[in-house]
C-alpha cells in the first residue's frame, strides 16, 4: 500500500503503508525496508531523489541507456538480485525468496523532446512548493522512481 495523503504533513495510516510519497514522512520513517525473508531485505529508497536522479538525464526515445544503468544501480542497491539488461533495453530483477508470487512492474525510460516554454532547464530537477518539476516528472520518470 502507497500513502499519498495530500498536504497532511504526516502519514495518514503509518502502519499500514510501505511507502509514504510525503517528504515528512519518509524523512520520520525509521525502518526503510520490507522484510522478505530468508533472502534478506529489500531497501526502500527515497522515490523523490531518485526521480530527480533520472530526470537529470537526458533520455529520448532510443537514448535510454544511462537512465537505464540508474535503474540496474537503484535495483541493486535495494536488494533485488539477478539485476540484468535485457538486449532490448529493459532492466529486469528479482526481490524476495524464490517461490513467492510474481509480480511485473513496466514503465518506459524515455521522454519526448522539450517543447514550449521552458522558463528552467527542463533536465534540471526542481522542487517548487511541494512539487518536482523537470521533463518526464509525471511520464514516466516519477512514476518509474515509484515503482
Amino acid at each position: 500500500m502507497i500513502c499519498t495523503w495530500p498536504r497532511s504533513g504526516a502519514c495518514h495510516r503509518p502502519e499500514r503503508s510501505l511507502l509514504c510519497l510525503s517528504k515528512s514522512c519518509w524523512s520520520r520513517r525509521r525502518d526503510r525496508s520490507l522484510d522478505e525473508g530468508p533472502e534478506g531485505k529489500v531497501e526502500l529508497m527515497d522515490p523523490v531523489d531518485l526521480a530527480s536522479r533520472l530526470i537529470a538525464i537526458r533520455s529520448l526515445s532510443c537514448e535510454e541507456g544511462k537512465v537505464a544503468d540508474l535503474v540496474a544501480a537503484a535495483m541493486l542497491e535495494a536488494g533485488f538480485r539477478e539485476v540484468k539488461r535485457t538486449p532490448l533495453g529493459s532492466v529486469v530483477g528479482i526481490a524476495g525468496p524464490p517461490g513467492n508470487v510474481t509480480a511485473l512492474f513496466d514503465a518506459h525510460m524515455d521522454v519526448v523532446p522539450p517543447t514550449g516554454r521552458w522558463t528552467e532547464d527542463p533536465f534540471t530537477p526542481t522542487i517548487r512548493n511541494g512539487r518536482l518539476y523537470g521533463r518526464g516528472a509525471t511520464d514516466m520518470k516519477g512514476g518509474l522512481a515509484a515503482l
